[in-house]
């Protein structure tokens, strides 16, 4: 069957590629594929096939090796995937065990892919989704699932969504995100899906908006469009919580609605009575900021915004001052807060919300010659924006400044004439205003030699503003000026003109750029690039001002002009710049296009609408020869299926006779691969096969050696790609440097029975491709195969780099691995790694030894128990190894998070040197030992395992601490009892983690021993802190085992605690005084504050510290404790207010001389 396509342009010929299918006989055979007759031939078959539905030969195209035939088949197919009678294909077990295995890599992707975009059953989804082992993989199934489907499942998928699936997600149910933002953990992955998902509020706007208030510290930006839609929907909500959202929405917007409820300036003041406290916070997301404020004046009346400027600003209406001390209770209201901004703006920039005439008054009071520059610039600014756009006004403004500021220094009335450029009005202004501008502020720079201490900026603002005047006003523009402007389109006037302004500008411009173009020589290759840049000019000009090429035919010629002149000369100057200036215009361009911008998507435009006009051009020739970048692969590809009789041909004789005159670069090596048909290249490919894995430079030609590196390069770029024995020729000793993107590529793309027979193959070549091949293995074959091939690199390989391919790979199976008995099945192998271990092997195996964290839970332990005698050693057999010691001892901290995976007695041997060798040490890099140590201790499943450490490890311990107790270092401190001390600390810190983590009971029986122990052996004069601080913990245990808990919750159990741990607080302190002395209660706090820390939370805290207050003035010690922590834990939070006060209200009414000056003094510092 001869077919050919006819037709002049690439869309022709496409038409033509389709209509063959229904003008060829339906009874053509299609029962075998034969991938050596023409593309066109099996294009058409499988367009046949589709259409008569032949499911047979549609599966054997999708096995072929062609990517072209596969495509074609999965795109003309939709039927094979939507329609139920085909199920018993399109399933995933079929498709998985069956199917794929026989298909090359790019095509299961792609059938994959086909396959999420157009099955659309939520039944058969769900099949794909729960036979998918790999959460990443299953979570893009859920989108075409049910919507209680999606909910059940989602929870598991937070960490696996990026914000396009969750769109997916969320258009089915608004649920995803509430699931979403409940469970990451991420902050700016919450703000994210917020600010993309704000479509939502279309779908449901109440259950959004309660999502951002449950989330309200996002800083989300809730667009203009987005904002008129909730105050449309729902003004009141957003109206009641505007704190809450203010920061957040169109401010603007919000205002204009709520204009027809109420007046501005009355919510604005109900805003400040009702939320006095919190406005002036300006840490707090709900504040509300100072140009919120800047667009409610805006917003407002003119009178309104006068009432309120006058008031605040210039009255100062004083506020109500009704509380006292402490500091919680100061007052704020709308005074106070423009008070607070004057660390943003001068007083004066509030005069901008009043009418210019009361601004003007108000300012000349305010203004005199004593008054800053810097003050005074922000003042004629703040007058300008009064003014407004009224040129009268802005007029006046001007008068005032040269009557009064007319000797001011230059930077003044720079900084004065930029400010009133921004509203673009000079020319509107009268000829004697305009004249009093250039003389007071122009003339001097204008005049001034170039480059005299002059701001070149600022002389062409002004050059620019006296053109626009000069041209608007029809006078004539002075060759002074017009020499001294330097050129550019002056877009910003573009938008502020009147429409006959405009012309008369852009004619001045448009006259002045063409004018140069015209004169400028191109007779080097310097002025021609020079000219270049004034034709951009011309263009950008065009542009900005919205004109179109094509009106411009001067414009056209010039650009013809030079491109002529760039090809004659040889010059090789790029007009790409031109060419895509805008894309409107590249029609007019186009005959000239190729030569303008040779390039890939040129060529298919050229292909798309005139082909002819390649053969008009030999710009491709050149350029494809000379440029080693230069890749067209869309371009050949397209030639070759749709030209293969003469353009292709063309093209391959062109590069052919190149290689023939001794020139080979990639672009040539790079047409061919993609050009030539399969038999022609594997010839070629047989032709330059490389006789020895050594390049012998001697003797071998320059061109022969340049073609056989890009083949081994570039010969994956043939389709269908060349059989993976020859690339396997290819990739040896000096060639294999060149030949791995083929080998990776080739290999990858085979299917699973190929891989199989064909990996193993390259194990059998030199080292040097074992890494590759064993990183091959592990992505194309089975488990099972790995482990055999595994197997024989431990055996019979000592070769460092091909260890540590094997063992990082290894080591990233498991920990992508999710089925527990394949990670049960590769343990052996990771153990046998980790037993052969030297102190020779790559020393990037060794880094990965510390990452335990990342493998699966089942293997932790077991990879921990044989890595740690292994880096101890290490780092003990050299110095250069010593670096590794910090992360040696966070790798010791993680021992504590998969305690239950450790063996009691590896753990205990690790306690127990850390005791005899390291426990005496002052390296503080052990104290992640000493924590072990604790962790361990606490973490037991049984009384008598716990008795039997304290008896073994901790008893030892402590005696130790002991009999060192006065012992010093060499700075003079007391070693052991602050080792015991940092112990103890840890044991308290412990226990409240293991409560949590795990709900183990309290260890009251150990603290008990612990506590007696210390009493026995340790004199008070010396450790009451270690020894009170102790006895505290040991109280606030009893009472905690002895209360009804709340599960995990620690802070709800502890909370149940308050009331008696504060009673046993106060009979312990009073018992101390008595023993001991009065002033005793000072280290009491400090040892109390050590167990609140410990054990309490902030909240907890207070309650604790309300609950130590006595109701009777009987204790001045417990007074005095409670003002010094309450010092401590006192912040400006509003919610502590209430319950600070009534501690204050029972201390305040002491009788005791000594507890008023504290009570006054703690007052007094938190004022």
């Amino acid at each position: 069957m001869k077919l050919e396509l006819k037709g002049d342009s690439l869309g022709a010929r496409h038409k033509c590629l389709n209509n063959f299918s229904e003008s060829i006989a339906p009874d053509i055979d299609l029962k075998n594929v034969n991938t050596s007759n023409s593309d066109i031939e099996n294009l058409v078959k499988i367009d046949l096939a589709s259409k008569n539905r032949n499911v047979d030969y549609i599966l054997c195209i999708l096995r072929c090796n062609d990517m072209l035939y596969v495509s074609r088949a999965i795109k003309q197919c939709p039927w094979l995937i939507t329609e139920s009678a085909y199920e018993h294909i399109i399933n995933p077990r079929y498709l998985h065990e069956v199917l794929y295995p026989e298909m090359i890599t790019k095509a299961v992707h792609k059938h994959i892919k086909y396959i999420k975009l157009n099955l659309k059953d939520p039944r058969r989804a769900e099949q794909f989704y729960l036979y998918e082992t790999d959460p990443k993989k299953a979570v893009e199934w859920l989108p075409h699932t049910t919507t209680g489907f999606i909910v059940s499942n989602f929870k598991k998928h937070i960490e696996h969504v990026d914000i396009t699936l969750l769109k997916r997600l969320c258009e089915k149910t608004i649920t995803v995100l509430e699931i979403y933002m409940d469970n990451c953990d991420e902050f700016y992955l919450k703000r994210e899906a917020m600010q993309a998902l704000m479509f939502l509020i279309k779908h449901d706007l109440q259950r959004y908006l309660d999502i951002v208030e449950k989330n309200e510290f996002l800083n989300l930006q809730i667009n203009k469009k987005s904002t008129e839609y909730i105050v449309k929907h729902d003004f009141s909500r957003i109206k009641n919580k505007f704190l809450m959202y203010c920061n957040a929405i169109d401010v603007p917007t919000f205002l204009k609605y709520l204009k027809k409820e109420q007046s501005v300036k009355s919510f604005l003041c109900a805003l400040f009575e009702q939320n006095e406290s919190s406005l002036l916070l300006h840490n707090n997301q709900r504040c509300l900021t100072y140009e919120t404020l800047t667009q409610f004046l805006k917003a407002m009346p003119k009178a309104d915004s006068l009432e309120t400027v006058k008031q605040v600003i210039i009255h100062k209406k004083q506020s109500k001052d009704n509380r006292r001390l402490p500091k919680p209770l100061k007052d704020s209201n709308l005074i106070n807060y423009i008070a607070a901004t004057k660390r943003h703006v001068y007083y004066h920039f509030w005069y901008r919300f009043t009418p210019f005439e009361f601004a003007l008054s108000e300012i000349k009071k305010n203004i005199d010659k004593q008054t800053p520059t810097k003050k005074i610039n922000s003042i004629f600014e703040t007058l300008l924006v009064a003014a407004a756009h009224n040129t009268e006004n802005l007029i006046t403004v001007i008068k005032y400044f040269c009557e009064n500021f007319a000797k001011a220094n230059h930077e003044m009335k720079k900084l004065f004439l930029e400010n009133l450029f921004k509203f673009k009005k000079l020319h509107e202004f009268d000829e004697d205003t305009n004249n009093i501008i250039r003389k007071t502020f122009m003339d001097d720079y204008i005049t001034a030699a170039d480059g005299a201490n002059t701001d070149e900026r600022y002389v062409q603002m002004c050059i620019e503003s006296i053109i626009i005047t000069e041209t608007i006003q029809m006078r004539v523009v002075s060759d002074a000026i017009h020499n001294r402007f330097i050129f550019n389109s002056l877009k910003s006037y573009e938008t502020t003109l009147k429409i006959g302004d405009k012309d008369k500008v852009f004619i001045y411009l448009y006259n002045t750029i063409m004018k140069k173009l015209n004169h400028h020589s191109s007779s080097s290759k310097e002025e021609l690039m020079e000219k270049i840049k004034l034709l951009e000019h011309a263009l950008d000009l065009l542009s900005d001002w919205n004109k179109n090429l094509c009106d411009y035919p001067p414009v056209i010629n010039a650009i013809r002009d030079l491109v002529k002149t760039n090809e004659l000369n040889s010059w090789n100057i790029s007009f790409s710049e031109i060419y895509n200036k805008k894309k409107s215009w590249r029609k007019v361009l186009f005959d000239d296009s190729l030569t303008m911008s040779p390039s890939e998507p040129v060529l298919l435009n050229i292909l798309k609408h005139n082909p002819a006009l390649l053969e008009k051009s030999n710009n491709l020739e050149k350029e494809l020869f000379k440029k080693d970048k230069f890749y067209l692969r869309t371009y050949f590809s397209k030639v070759k299926l749709y030209w293969p009789e003469s353009l292709c041909q063309e093209l391959i004789q062109m590069c052919n006779d190149q290689l023939k005159k001794g020139v080979c670069n990639k672009t040539i090596i790079r047409a061919l691969c993609t050009l030539l048909p399969a038999d022609d290249f594997k010839g070629m490919l047989i032709k330059y096969t490389p006789e020895n894995e050594t390049i012998n430079w001697d003797s071998i030609h320059d061109v022969f050696l340049n073609v056989q590196q890009y083949l081994s390069k570039y010969m994956h770029l043939a389709r269908p790609q060349p059989d993976p024995e020859i690339i396997i020729k290819y990739a040896r000793g000096d060639y294999l440097l060149y030949a791995l993107p083929s080998l990776y590529s080739i290999f990858y793309n085979l299917n699973v029975s190929r891989s199989q027979q064909c990996i193993p193959m390259l194990m059998d070549t030199k080292v040097s491709i074992q890494k590759h091949a064993i990183r091959l293995a592990f992505m194309k074959l089975h488990p099972e195969q790995i482990k055999n091939l595994l197997g024989d690199v431990i055996k019979s390989n000592k070769n460092p780099t091909i260890r540590y391919v094997s063992f990082k790979l290894t080591y990233k199976l498991l920990c992508k691995e999710k089925d527990p008995k394949k990670i049960q099945s590769f343990w052996p192998i990771m153990e046998t790694f980790l037993d052969d271990l030297t102190y020779k092997d790559n020393v990037a195996i060794y880094d990965l030894l510390f990452e335990v964290r990342q493998l699966p839970v089942s293997i932790r332990g077991k990879y921990f128990m044989k890595a740690y005698p292994f880096l101890k050693g290490l780092i003990a057999s050299s110095p250069e190894f010593e670096r590794y010691n910090y992360s040696f001892e966070q790798f010791i901290s993680y021992a504590r998070e998969i305690m239950e995976h450790l063996c009691p007695v590896f753990v205990e041997n690790i306690v127990l040197d850390y005791l005899a060798n390291e426990f005496s040490s002052t390296n503080k890099e052990h104290q992640h030992k000493m924590e072990l140590l604790s962790y361990f201790i606490l973490n037991s499943d049984t009384k008598e395992a716990q008795v039997n450490k304290y008896e073994k490890i901790l008893l030892p311990l402590l005696q130790k601490c002991f009999k060192h107790w006065n012992d010093v270092d060499e700075s003079k401190n007391y070693l052991f009892r602050v080792k015991l001390n940092n112990f103890l600390n840890c044991l308290m810190n412990d226990t409240k983690t293991l409560y949590v983590s795990q709900n183990k009971d309290s260890p009251i029986e150990l603290f008990n021993t612990i506590e007696k122990e210390l009493l026995k052996s340790l004199e008070i004069s010396s450790s009451y802190l270690i020894i009170t601080t102790w006895q505290l913990a040991v109280t606030f245990i009893s009472k905690f085992n002895s209360c009804k808990r709340d599960g995990h919750d620690w802070d709800i159990s502890c909370s149940k605690v308050i009331p008696a741990f504060s009673n046993k607080c106060q009979e312990l302190l009073i018992e101390h005084t008595k023993t001991y002395f009065s002033n005793v209660y000072v280290l009491f706090a400090k040892a109390l504050d050590t167990c609140l820390r410990t054990f309490f939370s902030r909240n907890n805290i207070l309650e604790v510290l309300t609950n130590l207050v006595p109701q009777e003035d009987q204790s001045m010690q417990v007074n005095l404790v409670v003002l010094h922590l309450l010092m401590r834990w006192y912040s400006e939070n509003s919610d502590e207010v209430e319950k600070v006060k009534k501690i204050l209200s029972v201390i305040g009414r002491h009788l005791s001389p000594e507890v008023q000056v504290h009570y006054y003094q703690c007052c007094i510092e938190n004022k």
